[in-house]
This record gives C-alpha cells, sequence and structure tokens, in this order.
C-alpha cells in the first residue's frame, strides 16, 4: 500500500469553541516544498480531533486530505495534522544570517525544512487573542526573513563557528581591512588590535588629520563591541539561527513585547527612578537611542514613547518570576551591551498618562541586547526558554486590541502642557516644536490618539511593521517606498 500524500499549510482561521479550524489555500504545498496537487478553490477544514496540538492561527501543520463530503463537492479536509517547526531559510544579503547558515543546509532557493515539535506547555498560559486579530497578525507578516529553527546553538569549539564570525566583521566592516587590525572574534589578540589601532591613529596625527584619526578610533571602537557581543554570545552558547536579527526587524519584535526595562548602571538607575513620579519627566539618553535607532522617524519615536516615556530599570521589574538561567545571562551579559532590556508584554503598566489601564497581561518575556554601531540586534533569552517565535502573533495581537480598547485614554498626555518628547525628525524634546515644521499645534494625548489610529490602519492594510519603519504611506501618491527613515539592509 503506497504511502499517502502528506502536505503543509498554515491555520487562517480557528472556532475554539467549536473546535475546528480552516488551512489557508494560498499557504499549502507539498510537504517537501514543491506546489500542491490539490484539485480545490476552498481553504482546507481541520478539527481538533484530527490534530494532536491545540488549532491556533498562524500555527503550520502536515497533513494528510479526504474528501470533505459534509461541505460538497470539491472541498477537503485534513486528517493526522501534526504541528510543524518550520526551518526558514534566511535572506541571501544578510551577512550574519549567511554565516549561521554555514552549519546547515537551508540555504535561499531550497526547500523549507520542518520538524514535528509538541506545543510548548507556555503556550496554554497565553491568554485568549481574538482569532481575527491574529490572523491580521499573520498577513502583516512580522519577522519575515527570520528562521524558525530554535535549536542547535553553535559550537564556540568549532572551526565553522570562528569562519562564520570572521566572515560577518569582514562584511561589516570592509572598510577597515586596510589597517590589517584582523577580523578574529574568537581568542582574537587584543594586544595586537592595540598595537594596530596607535599605530594608525598616530600616523594620521603626524599628517595633521587629527579629525580623521578620531573617526578611526570611534570605528575602532565600534568594531570592538560588536566583536565582544559576538564572542560573548558564541562563548555563552547563545548564537542560533535567528538570535542576530537585523535592526530593521526591531518594530516587529517591539510590537509583541513594547513595555521595555533596562539594565543599567547605578547612577543611571537612580536618575531613571528619580524621574518615575514627575509628572513631566525629561525623556531618558536610553530612550533618545531606542527612538533614534530609526532616525528621523516620529513614527517609530512616537511609538515607543507611548509605552516607554519613562525609563523603567530591572528594579521596576514586577512580573513572571524570572528563571535563575535569565538572571545569570543578564548578570554576565549586562556588560557586554550598550543596551540591554527585559521587553514584556505588560500593557497594564504602560505608564500613568494612560490611567493606569486595567489589562490582563500576556506573557513570557523576551531578553534582548543592542550594541550602538552594529546592524543586528540579538535575542539572548526568552523567559520560557521556546525561541523567538512561540507566542509572537498572539502577543503583537494583544498589542493591537491594547490600543483599539485603550485609544481614548490617551488624554491623559494632555495633562501636561507642552510635555517633554522627543521628536524623531528635529532630535527636539518637546512635543509643542513639532508646530516649527507646519503642524497643527495640538496637545499632545490628541496628538496620540491620531497617531494610534494612523497605526490601526496600517495594521488593518497589512503595512503596520513597513509604516513603522516608514517604508510605506496610507498616500496612494506614494507608490514607491521610501527607505530613507530606516536602517539599511546590511
Amino acid at each position: 500500500m503506497s504511502k499517502a500524500k502528506e502536505y503543509l499549510g498554515r491555520i487562517v482561521t480557528v472556532r475554539q469553541e467549536e473546535g475546528f479550524g480552516f488551512i489557508g489555500l494560498d499557504s499549502v504545498s507539498m510537504d517537501d516544498g514543491s506546489d500542491h496537487d490539490l484539485e480545490t478553490t476552498g481553504d482546507i477544514f481541520v478539527h481538533q480531533d484530527d490534530c494532536g496540538s491545540p488549532l491556533q492561527v498562524g500555527v503550520t501543520l502536515q497533513f494528510e486530505v479526504v474528501a470533505d463530503h459534509r461541505r460538497g463537492d470539491g472541498f477537503l479536509r485534513a486528517r493526522c495534522a501534526t504541528e510543524l517547526a518550520e526551518v526558514e531559510v534566511m535572506p541571501d544579503n544578510d551577512p550574519v544570517v549567511m554565516a549561521l547558515a554555514t552549519q546547515r543546509d537551508a540555504y535561499r532557493g531550497e526547500h523549507a525544512l520542518a520538524m514535528p515539535i509538541p506545543p510548548h506547555p507556555m503556550r496554554h498560559r497565553m491568554k485568549q487573542v481574538p482569532e481575527e486579530t491574529v490572523a491580521q497578525v499573520v498577513q502583516n507578516d512580522p519577522l519575515p526573513e527570520t528562521s524558525r529553527d530554535e535549536t542547535d546553538a553553535m559550537d564556540p569549539n568549532d572551526p565553522r563557528t570562528a569562519q562564520a564570525l570572521r566572515a560577518f566583521m569582514e562584511h561589516a566592516y570592509p572598510h577597515l581591512a586596510g589597517l590589517e587590525i584582523g577580523y578574529d572574534v574568537l581568542n582574537a589578540d587584543e594586544e595586537a588590535f592595540d598595537t594596530k589601532v596607535a599605530e594608525a591613529t598616530a600616523g594620521l596625527r603626524e599628517l595633521g588629520m587629527e579629525e580623521q584619526a578620531q573617526h578611526v578610533e570611534s570605528e575602532m571602537g565600534r568594531f570592538r563591541g560588536v566583536r565582544r557581543v559576538l564572542g560573548f554570545m558564541a562563548e555563552q552558547r547563545l548564537l542560533r539561527p535567528n538570535t542576530c536579527i537585523p535592526t530593521r526587524y526591531l518594530p516587529d519584535l517591539f510590537m509583541a513585547c513594547p513595555v521595555w526595562f533596562h539594565a543599567t548602571d547605578e547612577q543611571a538607575g537612580g536618575a531613571a527612578n528619580a524621574e518615575w513620579d514627575s509628572a513631566d519627566p525629561r525623556v531618558h539618553a536610553a530612550t533618545i537611542a531606542l527612538c533614534d535607532i530609526f532616525p528621523k522617524n516620529e513614527r517609530w519615536s512616537d511609538t515607543v514613547q507611548l509605552f516607554n516615556r519613562r525609563l523603567r530599570t530591572l528594579a521596576r521589574y514586577k512580573g513572571d518570576v524570572i528563571p535563575l538561567q535569565i538572571t545569570r545571562l543578564i548578570r554576565e551579559a549586562r556588560q557586554h551591551f550598550d543596551h540591554l532590556v527585559i521587553a514584556t508584554p505588560y500593557h497594564d503598566v504602560a505608564g500613568r498618562e494612560w490611567q493606569d489601564p486595567n489589562w490582563l497581561r500576556g506573557i513570557d518575556p523576551y531578553v534582548i541586547g543592542m550594541q550602538n554601531g552594529c546592524s543586528h540586534f540579538f535575542i539572548l533569552g526568552r523567559f520560557s526558554d521556546s525561541g523567538v517565535f512561540p507566542l509572537l502573533h498572539e502577543l503583537v495581537g494583544d498589542t493591537i486590541e491594547f490600543l483599539r480598547k485603550n485609544r481614548e485614554k490617551l488624554a491623559g498626555f494632555n495633562e501636561t502642557n507642552d510635555p517633554y518628547w522627543h521628536v524623531g525628525s528635529t532630535g527636539v524634546h518637546c512635543h509643542s516644536q513639532r508646530s516649527w515644521h507646519g503642524r497643527t499645534r495640538v496637545k499632545l494625548g490628541t496628538f496620540l490618539q491620531s497617531h494610534v489610529d494612523a497605526l490601526l490602519r496600517a495594521f488593518d492594510a497589512g503595512k503596520l511593521f513597513d509604516w513603522l519603519r516608514g517604508e510605506w504611506s496610507e498616500d496612494a501618491t506614494s507608490a514607491s517606498p521610501t527607505t530613507s527613515s530606516a536602517p539599511p539592509r546590511t
């Protein structure tokens, strides 16, 4: 007897109370990634009884098909369905992604691999997010070119790891090749590096080129910082195909967990905590740095400050119990990163300007590290240790629902006249100064309500993350997306 054909497809609709859902036909392929041969024009019915894990929008299933006689001729239903984790291939133009792929057989142009995985226990504690909203999140396509492979950290003792990291540094800093500093990340000769830097800058100063010497010192500092980060991650076995994510996709993850708690030193933490009770706190340097990741992009900076007007230190954290391995990781990692945060879905602590919203929290925060001047940010850990993608669509959907239901509470931002607010296009720190650039002067809360309206329209159009990056506009005349507001794809 021949083996039944198997297919891959993603769930697009679920009716939990009735125990069934539908697999989107346009997502279906053969299990080897080739085009399917199904003779149907309708989505494929799947019942919970025919699936070994809970039905959830966005989950990929491997399944067989049989005729769905109940719906009539030409319709199909799935049977023997199994949840899959996709090992998606990575973009050709991303050096970190290409480097990590050297230890795998998944490359662009080949079919994605897939492996059965059991549902993670953490999923069952997640609040219910409306299925229609989660389906819309899937259409907005967060982290589109990021691997779903959550397994097998790179071995720092494997020569291929050293080769992969060296290749990334060569790609990221080609302009430093002439200084002969070497691009090794693991077992780098720091003394030789310092000697080369001193030689290079001394030679420039002898020629009276002080400005160029300072530029080289600055670039060398960035180089050393990124190398230190990658070396730390390799030694701690944190490098996986989806732990290094291009910074252009930071908005995608931010919308899942927009309430951030920062690891700070004692001085910076004390200053941030002192500002917490102020009716009109100044914008903290760490918040400005986060806003300016996408320079001159008010959409992004306004969204960041919606949830993070006041800097939260780790001392203010109250939430899920932090696992011991995460505590150890933060203690070790904080000295290696310019910015280290616990990114949470705790919308209920967005800020008192929101008039203390009563909101049932999502779960499973991330630990994120960022290094100034680096083209990538780093997912260092997850409280559940389940990887980047579990619950991502639900968490983004929860943020959307929070904004929809609490939009009117943004009027709380109107209680302060001309509040401090980092305006991305000008670099100024007062909301009222927007009016200098042709804007109608309105109170901040009223302005933010219109901002949220535009954000939700972009979400409904399936363009939320492009909108946040400044690459998409509602204006029909903007047929060609602009990328001046976003970091380059590197």
